[in-house]
């Protein structure tokens, strides 16, 4: 299996968002909360080197026939495989990609493209790749369903159930997606102790506590509670060295989004009128 290092999953990223050669605003400010998510204490410190690297890279070829080539041959130079605790796991970074990707709930098929292609660099089983994009794709249905209903006329009792089934699907997906994460992430722990000089019953103490606060979570996310990954869900590694990354992008907060402004008015109306 291969790796992208943190810096090379924040270039990777940025790359991604330049396929169809501009970047809006929105997506420098998802730029900004998943570099800051994934490196918190150095990202600041080189974001701009970073976007300096990559608009240097791509930009002036952004005309040219080959230009995914160009963005494709950019982001393998990127790949290494020697084990580190600087490293980020695959399948967190294709969990970030396809975040990033469908942030406006539809995807371009040359982004689609070279997830595949980065996907297949990092050694990542065709399951693994392909578990991760179902689950994204049920993830946008059921948030475009959640919106519908919470745009209906009905009242707040009669859509109730309806939306709390969807929430409840939400959860078990993101608890899934999280535990698929945990699992390589625990993977790639037995690598690493190999090189590291702590003792191996204090890695695996570090990783329990850790896993413990999964479930809690993962339902905050379905729930869009704002709360600070790096805090609540990174791995046992992290401690070493803040080397693996496990969890989600600031993007997959609003996986779960609760409640429209027409939604909580039919919920406060409902209210009053069984009062």
């Amino acid at each position: 299996m291969k790796y992208l290092d943190r810096k090379g999953v924040i270039k990777t990223i940025y790359s991604l968002m330049m396929t169809d050669g501009t970047i809006l605003d929105t997506e420098s400010k998802q730029f900004e909360e998943i570099g800051s998510e994934i490196d918190p204490e150095g990202f600041v410190s080189y974001k701009d080197a970073i976007i300096s690297e990559c608009t240097e890279k791509l930009s002036d070829a952004i005309n040219d026939p080959d230009y995914y080539d160009i963005l494709q041959e950019y982001i393998d130079s990127l790949v290494v495989d020697v084990i580190s605790v600087d490293v980020v796991t695959p399948r967190y970074v294709i969990w970030n990609l396809f975040a990033v990707a469908y942030n406006e709930e539809h995807i371009d098929q040359e982004e689609l493209r070279l997830i595949r292609h980065v996907s297949r660099t990092l050694e990542m089983s065709k399951t693994d790749y392909l578990e991760l994009e179902q689950y994204m794709k049920t993830v946008i249905d059921l948030r475009r369903k959640k919106t519908m209903l919470e745009s209906s006329t009905k009242s707040y009792s009669e859509i109730r159930p309806m939306v709390e089934e969807i929430e409840l699907r939400q959860k078990t997906i993101v608890e899934s997606v999280t535990s698929l994460m945990c699992d390589e992430a625990y993977e790639y722990q037995q690598k690493l102790k190999m090189h590291n000089t702590e003792d191996e019953s204090q890695i695996k103490q570090k990783f329990d506590v850790v896993a413990s606060k999964t479930s809690e979570t993962a339902e905050k996310v379905a729930t869009n509670v704002k709360t600070t990954f790096n805090d609540k869900v990174a791995p046992a590694a992290s401690e070493l060295g803040k080397g693996i990354k496990k969890g989600f992008s600031a993007t997959t907060r609003t996986i779960g989004k609760t409640g429209s402004s027409l939604f909580q008015k039919l919920k406060n109306k409902d209210s009053k009128e069984g009062q």
